[in-house]
């Protein structure tokens, strides 16, 4: 439950710097976060909604199914020009850890990855 907290926070934290207005989680949901137990499918739906509020800042990806059949998402959350450039910050960021296999020397200035 921690980790779902921690990202709707980081969303309603980025609604602060965005020029669409976005739904804070509290607003989205009708309660405040923490007071009571938030569904699956609720913190999807949100995750949907700012996502479509804001395209260009959000992708999600579906990465697979829970044992239940309820979708697991990823959602990259940055600048627009990070959005379009994923796949080559994440070659780099195989370059940085020793893992790829171009002999292509990695950028050391590039965008922090958090899991």
């Amino acid at each position: 439950m921690r980790p779902i907290l921690l990202a709707l926070g980081f969303f309603l934290q980025l609604t602060a710097f965005s020029q669409q207005t976005l739904q804070s989680p509290e607003k989205f949901l009708g309660y405040s976060l923490g007071s009571r137990y938030t569904n699956h499918y609720q913190v999807v739906q949100y995750f949907q909604s700012v996502a479509a509020a804001q395209p260009g800042k959000v992708k999600l990806v579906n990465y697979g199914k829970t044992y239940e059949g309820r979708p697991l998402l990823l959602a990259f959350i940055s600048t627009e020009e990070n959005i379009r450039n994923l796949e080559s910050i994440r070659i780099n960021n195989l370059r940085l850890a020793g893992l790829s296999k171009d002999k292509i020397a990695p950028t050391e200035t590039t965008p922090v990855l958090v899991w």
